[in-house]
């Protein structure tokens, strides 16, 4: 193979990782967005303030991390309401909404794979 070709091939390569990146990317973002709808359709409502603090949060150090997040400084029981106290049982909303994100990113990473 001449070195044009493997130059040639090299920067095909390089291609296709950028662009397999760019959709990764996009599939772990809408996977955040995903775990976000499933954990606000899956909360618990009483005043509605818990699921309006349901959140997903990316990493601004990583664009592959994204976190799904409840609460904030007035909402601080998200907690106690996924997995309950001694005196009021779990009503978990957090961990299958997380389940089924994981899912579809599963998914979405095989389509992303195939040829």
């Amino acid at each position: 193979m001449a070195r044009k070709d493997v130059a040639a091939l090299k920067a095909e390569l390089e291609r296709i990782k950028g662009n397999m990146r760019i959709r990764a990317g996009l599939a772990v973002r809408s996977t955040a967005i995903v775990a976000e709808a499933e954990a606000q359709a899956r909360c618990p409502v009483d005043t509605g303030a818990l699921r309006g603090s349901i959140r997903a949060e990316k990493d601004p150090k990583d664009p592959f991390t994204w976190y799904l997040v409840a609460g904030n400084d007035e909402v601080d029981y998200a907690d106690f309401v996924e997995y309950g106290t001694v005196k009021m049982a779990a009503r978990p909303f957090l961990a299958p909404a997380a389940d089924i994100a994981r899912e579809a990113l599963r998914r979405d990473l095989e389509r992303l794979m195939e040829p």
